[in-house]
């Protein structure tokens, strides 16, 4: 950008002439100008005009004085600030304002640099500004303030920022139109149109499904029908119950403290029932009566509440004839949504909320009503039944209404039957704050408002009145803590059960699906429309809403969600658990099992940062989650670790170290890094969109030794894919072969199957941009990268892939070992079939030999002679051995990287399925049983067998690939096969060496 001077009487800069004393602190060389070896300008005096009438904000004032002038404690705390400050820009960020001078990325790091130095001064500059919107709309009004940035930082000072009036005096609010900024009404008004897409995926009938089966308080023995959603953001947590109140009869309460959820929070019950006491100066050791008390109150007047906004919309208290259930539940959902907005909730909502809290304060708090005897599982009234309370009574009249409205009476036997009522409780984690008292019996004790209210809702537990707690932030473990922690006596030592947490959401329900039939090509699904459509529901429902601006800022609005909700700034220094977020999307990372710090970091990963979770015990003990598939946020992770001062390497060495982390055993992590690292720098520059050319890929990685004519296949088959020829491809240079071919991934799925690396499943992971992480045990090869082989035509037969074994072992060093190499066999590891009729296209084979302590690429040619009795080639195979992880191997490893790089390297149980985890082995068949873990599967999506991996975003039905229909790992029956790859594996640290390994150099130490 370009910046017009002021006039002459406040321009900046000012004349040569005009000078001023130089501000505290800069007096001796800073620290900035020590690394950039500058000479510190000339200081200058700045005066400003008196702002016109027509400036919506006051200009920029320089004070007579030096800010840390006036106060000596003031200076040590601005030069701190401003040793912040530069620490946060880095190199990168300065050598961008020196150099560039002009351009929106110029003008972007200026923004960034004034918005840091607002961060660093709190007590200072006003922090209404520390919003990155804002302040660029007021950073417009004052173009000279990037020229004064300019200044400071090569002074080494940003004293210069804080004279400024604007920055230091609070800007009154009718001057920054914050609340009428254009681009946070437009994300609203997308977020409630998003809200409107219609419902995909059989998440919602699950959930309904799972909520029968556990509304059946005779084999349950729960100790109240409550259960707990647990999930993380964006996940669809919320819609899935709205979803579901189209047929069951449900009142959403929404208890939110913030203005940019949506739904909106009822912010009138949320006050009054978030209230501990509601008793002024009321007791510690009464609080936690009081709270109960208030909770009886609230759900005996939210019950009659309900049954009186159902008589008014059903026609009055005298009821004629019978209405179908789902009318009713439909009807009530409708009114509840009615002129929902952003803003709030239309005005029968709050009406009806408006009822239930007058009406809770007319009820007495007698003790004798709310202190829970244990219920029998009968209605008032009958000889078994207990006292009842108001709100018993509540439910039994609400029961008894809504009994005459039924087509079908309710059959209280029925072991499957639906619930009748569901209270909804979002955002319910207000409802988890811990508070204590000492007891003279108990000691101290611990509850929450959540416990008290779960201990009144076990009154109506023979209602069938089910309730069910969202939260889409932390305290997951209050709502469910192990048995021998809870609140509850009941639970401790009755055995009473609290039920499992539910996981399962739609995955992929929004996705474009595609079909295995030639007619698309690669760019369409390496595309941001496509990318978009893929994972959860919170990017696709926003995509899908087509307006451009929003489109193009997806990448940026899914890299804040993955951050935990802020804006990303990047000069800002992202958390340690914000780090592990961005590499966990890219990288296949896990956390280790039974480990209280890998059990930790991952609740905080599920609670804030996107990570999915499978499956959860009660009391969450056993937590599994996972980060699937989504391309969108791996992309959004790729931007965030871009940022110098973000070092991937050195942020993954920590973590293995700090974080709980599975470290693997061959140095699989480091070897996925550095490929992640190649495709990122290969795609820089490129105008392909996010592919990248299969030879532009290696240059990356490896260097641009590809190119070069000596580059060979070690085999050659007879076939030529491309013409329908039968030419030889001994003497065709590796450029040449595959000058047509393009990968597309920004990620790594680990894959739970051998079976996986069959052509026709790795054509379903390039549609979502997914390279392999090689199962457990696999034989030959760790990771897979497929690609399109001829012009980007996306069909299974027109899919090939790089082959990569990775050893960590000092053993293996820079001499080409055949046997190692000939053991990745592609007809193996099942990447094509023998029976298939489509041929073996060409492919690369390499090994990562990471434990070498020397540097070395080496291509393995053809050997000069062939025994007469050797068996032709199947496949045409380019082979290649990288020898240590240091930069002369791997260009992308920078200098500095190398000592991260080391540290990986050197960092080296229980089977378990994650999709059946904590469903009842007794749940009927064909139902719950297969239909939860079906979901679970759609969760992490193209990493397992079932289609279920697959459904949701690809065409099933349609395919041209025939390998599937025979056996696809039938060449581990060839009894030559399989004697061949123990050969290699038994001779794999023996020296031996196999054909085409004569005349190679070996290492002088070997």
């Amino acid at each position: 950008m370009s910046h017009q001077a002021l006039p002459h009487d406040g321009s900046w800069p000012p004349p040569s002439g005009h000078k001023r004393a130089a501000p505290s602190g800069t007096a001796e060389e800073s620290p900035l100008t020590k690394r950039l070896a500058i000479e510190t300008p000339p200081q200058h005096t700045v005066t400003s005009p008196e702002p016109s009438s027509q400036d919506n904000l006051p200009g920029p004032q320089a004070p007579a004085a030096s800010l840390a002038s006036l106060d000596p404690k003031l200076a040590v705390t601005t030069q701190q600030a401003d040793e912040t400050v530069i620490s946060h820009l880095g190199q990168s960020n300065i050598d961008h304002v020196l150099q560039l001078q002009t351009g929106t990325i110029f003008q972007w790091i200026l923004r960034d640099i004034v918005h840091s130095v607002i961060l660093a001064n709190p007590a200072i500059l006003d922090q209404k500004l520390a919003d990155v919107s804002v302040l660029s709309r007021v950073l417009e009004q004052h173009p000279q303030t990037y020229d004064i940035a300019v200044q400071c930082l090569k002074s080494g000072s940003f004293d210069e920022l804080r004279h400024l009036e604007w920055l230091r005096i609070p800007v009154p609010l009718n001057d920054v139109p914050a609340l009428e900024d254009p681009e946070e009404s437009k994300s609203r008004q997308v977020t409630e149109e998003a809200w409107k897409v219609p419902y995909k995926g059989n998440g919602a009938v699950v959930f309904q499904h799972h909520l029968r089966r556990c509304n059946n308080p005779k084999s349950m023995q729960p100790y109240a029908r409550v259960t707990v959603i647990v999930q993380s953001s964006g996940m669809g947590k919320s819609r899935m119950v709205d979803e579901v109140s189209k047929a069951l009869l449900t009142i959403p309460i929404n208890l939110g403290s913030g203005s940019t959820g949506y739904p909106p929070p009822d912010t009138a019950l949320r006050d009054w029932l978030c209230n501990p006491t509601g008793i002024k100066d009321a007791s510690p050791s009464k609080s936690q009566t009081n709270a109960a008390a208030r909770c009886h109150a609230f759900l005996a007047s939210l019950l009659r509440a309900l049954l009186s906004h159902l008589e008014d919309l059903l026609g009055g208290p005298n009821w004629v004839g019978r209405t179908d259930f789902g009318y009713i539940a439909f009807r009530f959902r409708e009114k509840m949504i009615e002129d929902q907005s952003f803003v709030g909730h239309g005005s029968y909502r709050k009406k009806f909320y408006e009822k239930v809290v007058s009406g809770a304060d007319e009820i007495p708090k007698s003790t004798q009503d709310y202190v829970p005897a244990s219920p029998t599982l009968s209605y008032p009234g009958s000889a078994s039944a207990q006292a009842p309370s108001a709100l018993m009574n509540a439910a039994a009249e609400l029961m008894d209404a809504l009994d005459q409205r039924f087509l079908k009476p309710r059959d209280e036997n029925d072991p499957l039957s639906d619930p009748i009522v569901l209270l909804a409780f979002d955002e319910s984690h207000e409802l988890a704050n811990l508070f204590g008292h000492s007891h003279q019996d108990e000691g101290w004790v611990q509850w929450t408002m959540y416990s008290e209210l779960r201990r009144v809702l076990r009154q109506i537990l023979p209602f069938p009145i089910f309730s069910v707690f969202l939260s889409t932030t932390g305290k997951f473990s209050s709502f469910a803590p192990p048995a021998q922690l809870d609140p509850s006596a009941r639970i401790q030592k009755s055995g009473l059960k609290v039920l499992t947490p539910y996981s399962e959401t739609s995955f992929d329900g929004l996705a474009i699906k595609v079909a295995d039939d030639g007619y698309l090509r690669l760019d369409q699904v390496a595309s941001l429309n496509h990318i978009a459509s893929l994972g959860r529901p919170l990017f696709s429902s926003r995509y899908s809403i087509k307006d451009w601006n929003v489109q193009s800022n997806i990448v940026n609005f899914a890299l804040d969600k993955l951050l935990g909700g802020g804006p990303f700034v990047s000069s800002v220094k992202l958390t340690s658990d914000q780090t592990l977020a961005c590499l966990s999307v890219r990288l296949p990372l896990e956390f280790l099992p039974g480990s209280p710090l890998a059990d930790e970091k991952s609740r905080i990963q599920v609670e804030k940062h996107m990570r999915v979770c499978l499956s959860a015990d009660p009391g969450f003990d056993g937590l599994l989650t996972v980060a699937p598939s989504e391309p969108l946020l791996a992309e959004a992770a790729k931007k965030a670790l871009e940022i110098p001062q973000y070092i991937a390497p050195m942020a993954l060495s920590e973590h293995l170290q700090n974080s709980g982390l599975s470290t693997g055993s061959r140095g699989e992590l480091a070897a996925a890094l550095l490929l992640l690292t190649a495709r990122d720098d290969a795609l820089a520059g490129s105008t392909e969109g996010y592919t990248v050319p299969v030879v532009r890929f290696l240059e990356s990685l490896i260097g641009k030794g590809v190119r070069g004519d000596g580059v060979r296949p070690f085999r050659a088959n007879d076939n030529d894919v491309t013409s329908g020829k039968a030419p030889l491809l001994t003497s065709t240079p590796l450029r040449d072969t595959f000058k047509n071919s393009h990968i597309w991934f920004n990620h790594f799925v680990k894959v739970q199957s051998e079976d996986l690396l069959n052509r026709c499943y790795l054509w379903r992971h390039i549609v979502r941009g997914a390279a392999i992480c090689c199962a457990v045990g696999q034989r030959g090869v760790d990771f897979v990268i497929p690609f399109i082989y001829h012009d980007k035509v996306l069909a299974s037969c027109n899919v090939s892939a790089i082959l990569i074994q990775v050893k960590n072992d000092k053993k293996v060093k820079r001499s080409i070992r055949a046997p190692i190499l000939d053991a990745i066999d592609p007809f193996i590891i099942s990447l094509f079939s023998k029976k298939s009729q489509q041929p073996p296209l060409p492919i690369l084979r390499m090994v990562f030999a990471l434990g070498s302590n020397k540097s070395a690429v080496r291509f393995r040619n053809p050997p000069s002679r062939r025994s007469p009795r050797r068996t032709p080639d199947q496949f045409t195979t380019y082979d290649i051995w990288c020898a240590g992880a240091f930069p002369g191997t791997f260009p992308v490893i920078r200098n500095s990287d190398q000592r991260h790089y080391k540290t990986i390297l050197e960092m080296q149980g229980i089977a378990y399925d994650p999709y059946t985890a904590g469903i009842p082995a007794d749940a009927p068949v064909g139902g719950i049983q297969e239909e939860r873990p079906d979901l679970r599967r759609m969760m992490n999506p193209g990493t397992g067998l079932e289609d279920e991996f697959f459904s949701q975003y690809v065409d099933l039905s349609k395919s041209t690939c025939d390998d599937l229909g025979t056996e696809v790992s039938a060449a581990l029956e060839d009894d030559d096969m399989e004697e061949e790859v123990e050969e290699a594996e038994e001779a794999e640290y023996s020296g031996e060496e196999f054909e085409g390994d004569e005349g190679e150099e070996e290492d002088e130490d070997e």
